[in-house]
């Protein structure tokens, strides 16, 4: 999330909602946004428990993104929430782009691919579909697979790569990843500290 602040793609408003922006990678102007908000009430707001939605006027096909270096790969994923999540997990590699498609959206994938061909000159190397791993991401996947594949200049062709978590990990999605994986960590902290005091208690007797 602070990358995301620092490149000055991530507000938040008034109401203290936070306003992802999305940014044309080809003019740099910001062309809409998804505003998330912050404030819990599952009465009003139902399962999602928050405000969520695609700003007006916002332009079709496109989404919150964030890019270092060049977008020789292409990582797309089904909301910002779960973009952040998996960027806190992995941190942002080199020549890659991440982009939030705001659920599953074919024509965000292949208009995205087609502005990335535009600023490289040719394909990207590679696209991996992050998408969530339940009934509707697999086979979200499977047809984007089916229908598409990457034409590189040397001849070779490559496939779309199924990027779901495994649910080995903590979830069907990164969000629940990363949740999963901070309390294996504090579990681990906590047993350390347990045995580090055991082991001073030893010492001092």
């Amino acid at each position: 999330m602070q990358e995301f602040s620092r490149q000055n793609l991530l507000v938040t408003d008034s109401k203290g909602a936070a306003i992802f922006k999305w940014v044309d990678p080809q003019s740099g102007k910001c062309i809409g946004a998804f505003e998330q908000g912050t404030t819990i009430d599952f009465e009003k707001y139902k399962k999602r428990g928050t405000e969520k939605h695609i700003e007006a006027n916002s332009q079709a096909d496109y989404g919150f993104m964030v890019t270092k270096g060049s977008p020789k790969n292409l990582h797309y994923f089904e909301s910002e929430i779960d973009l952040a999540s998996y960027l806190s997990l992995n941190g942002l590699a080199d020549d890659t782009r991440y982009i939030s498609m705001n659920g599953l959206k074919k024509a965000t994938v292949t208009r995205q691919a087609v502005v990335a061909a535009q600023q490289l000159g040719q394909n990207p190397d590679s696209i991996v579909l992050n998408v969530d791993n339940d009934e509707a991401g697999l086979n979200f996947v499977k047809d984007m697979q089916s229908r598409f594949s990457l034409q590189h200049v040397d001849g070779t062709t490559s496939e779309l790569v199924d990027g779901t978590p495994s649910k080995d990990a903590g979830g069907k999605d990164w969000n629940d990843v990363l949740i999963a994986t901070h309390d294996r960590d504090q579990q681990l902290q906590v047993r350390h500290e347990r045995a580090r005091r055991i082991r001073a208690e030893g010492l001092t007797r």
